[in-house]
């Protein structure tokens, strides 16, 4: 597709592909989806009790959350449709920088996750005279809940303003850590975001319809601009905590995902529970393993073998690789890794077991997506098109 403005994305997948889980995160011990409509739904509520409220376009809303989850598309929506500001917050940041960046940015409204956010928030908020209210996503007893100022009101009011938000209109202010003094804010607009979105995913093996697992922070541009590309029609779940991706009980086995994005890190602690559950082998299956990880390394994109060579490799795949793609939910086509540099053998050892694994570089002031590998083995065979440069508008 080729939208205009970001929230255009939510209502396309509404019109070609309505989800009943569209968008879904593990509550306690069972897991809790939202449909496409529900969301939009409260969408609407949300613009309409910002504006009941008092905030006007072009005024500016934070978010911070230790955890992704759909609470966070609702207000990103919400705002957008009424021409307001979205401005994600860094949880671990120091008060001090939450002072800096709210008092920066101007700051009308901020919702937040757990209640030591609150807490913090709550506490910068006293050196922050733009910021009016504070809303939790959690109940809890004092402090104001997030549900309790949806309004009912005419749907009309709110498209109407959506007509008037211009694709070129602010839609963001990422923060970057700032290297040299105070953090720095990056103003995006739909335009900027929307053009990379589009470009980015006509290159990656996303499908509508199939589940993908989203566990990168949102606060960064890089998970950020990866979730309206997922919202064309994919169906979104957000994982318990990094710490739970892999293992038999792990969400990357409970979920399944066809697609997913991720740092080099957090893939090599995927490999090393591999790797180790290899060196927990013994007798023939230990030497099959280390065996077929050998093999790994004369894996390159687009290379075939024929022979006694891809009898070994089929050899390996039935009994080793597919193993490991079962750790992974069975279902993964494709991997992105950015925000650092992948080890080459990261990405060498997931792609000769079937995982493919591409790389993705940019900057939140180019949001993000300079360069990224595509999922064309023949195209990333030719060293001369091994990165495919996206214009950007």
């Amino acid at each position: 597709m080729s939208s205009k403005r970001l929230f255009e994305y939510l209502f396309y997948q509404n019109e070609h592909y309505p989800l009943e889980k569209s968008i879904g995160r593990k509550e306690g011990d069972s897991w809790m989806f939202y449909s496409t409509q529900e969301i939009i739904d409260r969408a609407y509520k949300l613009a309409a009790g910002l504006l009941e409220l008092g905030l006007q376009p072009g005024e500016k809303v934070s978010m911070v959350a230790y955890k992704n989850r759909p609470e966070w598309i609702v207000v990103d929506i919400a705002t957008q449709m009424i021409g307001i500001v979205n401005v994600p917050l860094y949880p671990t940041i120091s008060s001090g920088e939450y002072i800096y960046i709210l008092n920066d940015a101007e700051v009308s409204a901020a919702f937040v996750g757990s209640m030591d956010l609150y807490e913090k928030v709550t506490t910068a908020q006293k050196e922050v005279p733009t910021l009016k209210h504070i809303f939790t996503f959690d109940k809890k007893e004092g402090c104001p809940f997030w549900e309790d100022i949806y309004k009912d009101g005419d749907n009309r009011v709110i498209d109407n303003m959506s007509k008037l938000v211009d694709a070129d209109d602010l839609a963001t202010i990422i923060y970057t850590s700032g290297t040299t003094g105070k953090p720095k804010g990056v103003m995006l607009t739909h335009t900027n975001i929307v053009s990379v979105v589009d470009d980015t995913f006509d290159l990656l093996p996303v499908d509508e319809g199939k589940q993908v697992l989203s566990f990168l922070p949102f606060c960064h541009i890089f998970e950020r601009a990866v979730i309206y590309g997922y919202l064309r029609g994919s169906a979104i779940v957000y994982c318990t905590g990094t710490d739970n991706l892999g293992g038999p009980d792990g969400d990357l086995a409970k979920v399944k995902p066809y697609f997913f994005t991720t740092v080099p890190r957090l893939l090599e602690k995927v490999y090393e529970k591999i790797y180790n559950k290899g060196m927990e082998l013994t007798g023939l299956k230990k030497k099959l393993f280390f065996w077929a990880l050998e093999m790994t390394d004369k894996y390159e994109i687009g290379k075939s073998f024929s022979g006694i060579e891809a009898l070994k490799w089929k050899i390996a795949d039935k009994l080793i690789f597919s193993k490991w793609r079962e750790a992974l939910g069975g279902n993964v086509v494709g991997i992105v890794t950015g925000a650092a540099p992948c080890p080459p053998k990261m990405a060498r050892v997931f792609s000769a077991a079937g995982i493919p694994i591409r790389e993705g570089y940019g900057l939140t002031e180019t949001s993000p997506t300079l360069t990224v590998n595509t999922f064309d083995d023949e195209l990333n065979s030719d060293a001369s098109v091994q990165v495919m440069t996206l214009l950007l508008a």
